[in-house]
């Protein structure tokens, strides 16, 4: 007996029969509504990123409008807050003029100038303190304090008291000794080793370098190290033997006294290129 087949009903292909479920249904609708939504946050974020760096600005000027009303009664480190870099300030303040007072700018200047430099002139201090013992001089310019009061700033010391300080340094010191002077006073500090070096070494030591320094082991050091042994220690007796002789015809020296004897070295050729050695 022939048995009857029902007729069944062709199958679809299976991305008909799966797109035609309530389930498919509701994930396409719900991939549209994250695509909607995706769409819409995009543009709140770009609206809220320009409000914000809108904000961030406008609390920065209110910041700018302190620190030229305020600047004199804050502390170093909101000023280095707002000023952060290392470098020149003149940059950033050339920028900023618009939204600063004109004439508290070069005050500014004259802060971040001192604290850009701090280091130099702290070796400069220490350097000034080792000629003044070195030489035995006096003086009727209280340095020590002059310098003291520029080592002791720090990041809580009020921003107008690093102005007092600074300005009186250049007043007295800056202004007044030619900048081969202050360069030496720096290096004198920072090369204590080669200064020791060059004071154990003698008059004859240094001759004898300078006969032996073509036949000098290179791999030990260099020529040019041991000639710059040689003209540093010559820089320096020629100081003293003017200094000795200016001391022989007064009784008392002063720092200005000295300074003028080592000026008149560095006028020589030979010389003036001399602070390069001590690096």
């Amino acid at each position: 007996m022939q048995r009857t087949v029902a007729s069944e009903k062709p199958r679809g292909s299976v991305s008909e029969v799966r797109s035609s479920t309530p389930d498919d249904q509701r994930t396409t609708i719900t991939t549209d509504n994250v695509r909607s939504r995706r769409e819409f946050n995009t543009k709140t974020t770009c609206e809220e990123t320009l409000t914000n760096a809108n904000s961030l600005f406008g609390q920065f000027v209110d910041e700018l409008d302190l620190l030229c009303t305020k600047w004199k009664e804050l502390p170093m480190k909101h000023l280095l807050k707002i000023f952060p870099g290392t470098g020149p300030i003149e940059f950033d303040t050339t920028i900023l003029k618009e939204f600063m007072q004109a004439d508290v700018i070069p005050d500014l200047c004259l802060i971040f100038t001192f604290w850009t430099n701090r280091k130099y002139l702290h070796d400069q201090a220490f350097g000034f303190e080792d000629l003044l013992e070195r030489y035995q001089i006096s003086s009727k310019t209280d340095y020590k304090k002059t310098f003291n009061d520029l080592i002791k700033i720090n990041e809580k010391t009020i921003a107008s008291e690093c102005y007092d300080n600074y300005r009186h340094y250049l007043e007295t010191i800056e202004n007044v000794y030619s900048t081969y002077m202050l360069s030496l006073c720096a290096a004198l500090h920072v090369s204590k080793e080669l200064m020791q070096f060059l004071e154990d070494l003698t008059v004859n030591d240094a001759d004898n370098l300078l006969e032996a320094v073509n036949d000098w082991d290179e791999t030990l050091i260099s020529t040019k190290s041991v000639i710059d042994f040689v003209k540093l220690k010559t820089f320096f007796i020629n100081a003293d033997v003017s200094i000795e002789e200016l001391r022989s015809h007064q009784a008392e020296l002063a720092f200005e006294d000295v300074a003028e004897c080592f000026d008149a070295i560095f006028k020589d050729d030979e010389f003036k290129n001399v602070i390069e050695l001590f690096a």
